[in-house]
């Protein structure tokens, strides 16, 4: 389990957790959750993983929508994330999933 999730400075909840799990039918999988004030659906989809990367694509119009790879290591998933946006731009970014508890966990 990699987690961001909490409540920011204005009070409102928001992040991304992503649970690596196996799957029969895609080998392995993702359960991804994004939140932005209010918890996103979770979302399952198929991962590749090669050693310690780990790459899968949240599908257009969910959120959190892009592909998402990055390294696992035993203290996080340091994650590269890109997205094309409607315009044609794309949206990138890099963030840092702390490995730990899910937030739904403690709370």
């Amino acid at each position: 389990m990699f987690s961001d999730l909490g409540y920011s400075k204005s009070g409102d909840l928001s992040g991304i957790e992503v649970w690596i799990v196996p799957s029969e039918a895609e080998g392995m999988a993702v359960v991804f959750q994004d939140t932005a004030e209010v918890p996103g659906r979770p979302i399952i989809v198929a991962a590749k993983v090669d050693g310690s990367r780990v790459t899968f694509a949240i599908p257009e119009g969910s959120d959190g929508a892009g592909t998402y790879s990055g390294v696992v290591t035993d203290k996080d998933f340091r994650v590269h994330w890109e997205r094309r946006a409607r315009d044609g731009h794309v949206d990138k970014g890099v963030f840092v999933l702390k490995r730990k508890e899910s937030y739904w966990q403690r709370h």
